[in-house]
């Protein structure tokens, strides 16, 4: 009897100095909601000469509680931790404990994990004006050093606003940008440029001028302003030519192409077609900047000057390779003919229509121009290769008339009568 009550005495001693280990850690946010599923981490201060455990960690439970048991070695005056990841998933929540030979208890309170849904308007010109119900679209960009890719897209709602569920959260090294565009279904398609974020009160037409938003910039709210297409009289002049590989000398089609003035001022943008050619018509005399928009290359300004000397330009080639995509003036083939030796019109006088034989065998853009005696352009119209090219004179009046027909090296004039 004695023996077995020295027994006793023996495990309650045992309870006392080695059974108290359990560490109880409950985890709840600044609501006070309790966290299910949260890991906490119990770990000893490796300022120590012999830590006497390594890291543990344990997911909190459906009661948001996470339990660990102390290894039997611990000593008292043992230094040691219990943390978890903060809602910023950065910062962690941490407290210290020392060992006195007690069971311990390690509450934690980490923040509210804020939303991460944000909203916006997309402005046409300025907030004064915005588009339509499903008028425009709204691009999520992943940029990650210079490779580009969509995210997500969503329509914009009444009154210009649109709204994202889930703000796309990216790994190291990498953005969001974003951009609209209005839908080519839009009345004001063409009048509007896409165009990327800068902030709330700008924009820029490259990828390269787009600001990197991060959450917490989000949640205050994303404006894009889609800038106005001013070419406020028209006037004269085409510029035109064609995108293409560096590479392989394939054509680009769907290759955005933009017309500013010197003053970054837009004036007009277009896509290239399915042949990989652009033009921008009735332009004014003046100076621009022709540049492109393609993801991840250094898009460089051409600058392009048009007057009475040189009414066309109609061989501006953009060529893409590893780094940049830029334009430059073509130069004539060697050997070429004469573009006058090379077509005929007829009839001459003519009544109804002006045919140009042999225009459609010309690769690339032609421009026809026809002006009358007094120097006033009657009509103007640009023809892609393969295409019969006529000129409707039916509803102008008898006189002589100055037809111009322009490629991208030469240009042909002839004296029409009707």
């Amino acid at each position: 009897m004695k023996n077995i009550y020295i027994l006793i005495l023996l495990l309650l001693g045992t309870g006392v100095v080695y059974g108290q280990r359990t560490v109880i850690s409950k985890v709840k946010n600044t609501n006070g909601d309790s966290l299910v599923g949260k890991v906490v981490y119990m770990y000893p201060d490796t300022n120590q000469s012999n830590p006497q455990f390594q890291l543990i960690q344990q997911k909190t439970d459906s009661f948001g509680v996470a339990s660990f048991q102390l290894p039997s070695n611990v000593s008292t005056g043992t230094v040691f931790y219990v943390s978890t990841l903060d809602c910023d998933s950065v910062s962690y929540k941490i407290n210290t404990h020392i060992y006195a030979g007690n069971n311990i208890n390690s509450p934690l309170i980490v923040c509210v994990t804020p939303p991460t849904n944000f909203s916006g308007y997309v402005y046409l010109g300025d907030a004064s004006k915005r588009p339509k119900v499903k008028d425009a679209q709204v691009y999520l960009i992943s940029k990650c050093g210079t490779m580009l890719n969509y995210i997500d897209s969503v329509e914009t709602d009444t009154n210009g606003y649109y709204a994202v569920d889930s703000f796309p959260i990216q790994s190291t090294g990498c953005e969001v940008i974003m951009r609209a565009a209005l839908k080519s279904t839009s009345a004001d398609y063409k009048k509007y440029l896409p165009a990327y974020h800068k902030n709330n009160s700008n924009y820029d037409l490259k990828w390269s001028g787009a600001r990197d938003i991060p959450l917490q910039v989000a949640r205050q709210g994303i404006n894009i302003i889609l800038p106005e297409a001013i070419n406020p009289t028209g006037g004269p002049s085409t510029i035109s030519g064609y995108a293409k590989d560096s590479l392989t000398n394939n054509r680009l089609p769907d290759k955005i192409m933009f017309v500013t003035d010197m003053q970054d001022v837009t004036v007009d943008y277009t896509f290239t077609d399915a042949s990989g050619e652009y033009a921008f018509t009735n332009l004014p005399f003046g100076t621009y900047k022709v540049f492109g928009d393609v993801w991840g290359k250094d898009n460089i300004d051409f600058i392009a000057t048009i007057n009475a000397n040189k009414v066309n330009i109609l061989n501006l080639v953009f060529i893409e390779n590893s780094t940049e995509y830029k334009g430059y003036i073509a130069t004539s083939v060697a050997g070429r003919n004469d573009l006058v030796n090379t077509i005929s019109i007829f009839p001459n006088p003519a009544r109804d229509r002006i045919y140009i034989k042999g225009a459609d065998n010309i690769p690339g853009q032609k421009i026809v121009e026809l002006t009358d005696i007094t120097g006033a352009k009657v009509y103007n119209s640009v023809y892609t290769a393969g295409q019969p090219v006529t000129v409707p004179v039916m509803s102008l009046p008898a006189g002589v008339y100055i037809l111009r027909l322009s490629t991208e090296t030469e240009t042909a004039v002839f004296r029409v009568a009707k």
